[in-house]
């Protein structure tokens, strides 16, 4: 897709794994793109398509053995009140973002092949992008949300791959039958526990569900896992024992749902992005 429209009209491209989002910061406040997300979702009442939106205000340093090391909430920190944690499923965000933009806006199984141009000079004022059945797409600015194997960070940025940070970590969402009240967590405190080598943590989604993660030390070529059955009980061995609910979130939770992955970074000297292409995620 080529686009001739003048500067003002200009918008923003957005590539994912599997899809490209045309125009997806149209017109929002500059600084405010976030909290526009968020006013999309809702803050009371809730339903199972529209889950209520949890807001944390406080945070709680653990350790494993049950001892209370720090709490404070967000007021406290530097930025006083303007702080915010808000926690949702990726996946009632992606609805909701979809919802929000005009029909024909996302178009699916689309990949990026090159970076033609980067945009951001007088002879080359916009970035362009090939797509792998052949076309092209200008937009103002081209943002790469293609994960950490990205085309765009690789061969259109020159992006050094990532690496892996020595880590990995388990991440599930538990229904508790009795909601997140069982678990003895409040809806408004996200939880931070560390014990030897590992680290975990939890915070309400709503008060149905709980979000949690283990982060562990683990060698590169650490084998996976087989099955969801086997993947789960990998998952508790980390916190066997351990104060603040976290056996029994990690049981409440499907197993099937569990994800498992090895955490990546990836260092630069600062930058990003060149020209008007950047680097998300």
């Amino acid at each position: 897709m080529h686009d001739t429209s003048s500067a003002q009209n200009k918008t923003c491209v957005s590539f994912c794994a599997a899809c490209c989002v045309r125009k997806l910061l149209t017109r929002l406040p500059a600084g405010e793109g976030a909290f526009h997300v968020f006013r999309l979702l809702p803050s009371s009442g809730g339903s199972a398509s529209a889950p209520l939106l949890q807001t944390a205000h406080r945070v709680e340093l653990l350790r494993d053995n049950g001892r209370l090391l720090r709490r404070f909430g967000f007021e406290e920190c530097d930025a006083g009140s303007k702080n915010e944690f808000r926690g949702v499923r990726r996946g009632h965000l992606l609805r909701v973002l979809a919802d929000s933009l005009p029909p024909g806006t996302i178009s699916f199984g689309e990949r990026v092949s090159r970076l033609v141009q980067q945009g951001g000079s007088a002879g080359s004022p916009w970035p362009i992008a090939q797509l792998e059945k052949g076309s092209t797409i200008e937009a103002g600015v081209l943002v790469a949300a293609d994960g950490a194997r990205s085309t765009l960070a690789r061969e259109g940025l020159g992006l050094p791959p990532p690496g892996y940070a020595g880590y990995t970590a388990y991440r599930g969402v538990a229904c508790p039958e009795g909601g997140t009240a069982s678990l003895g967590i409040p809806l408004d405190t996200i939880r931070v526990v560390w014990g030897t080598g590992v680290r975990a943590g939890q915070y309400a989604l709503n008060d149905k569900e709980v979000y949690w993660f283990t982060v562990f030390n683990a060698p590169a070529d650490e084998a996976v896992p087989p099955s969801a059955e086997a993947r789960m009980a990998d998952a508790l061995k980390y916190v066997k024992g351990w104060a603040w609910g976290l056996e029994e979130t990690i049981r409440s939770t499907p197993a099937t749902s569990l994800s498992r992955s090895r955490i990546t970074d990836r260092w630069t000297l600062g930058a990003f992005g060149k020209g008007l292409v950047t680097l998300a995620g």
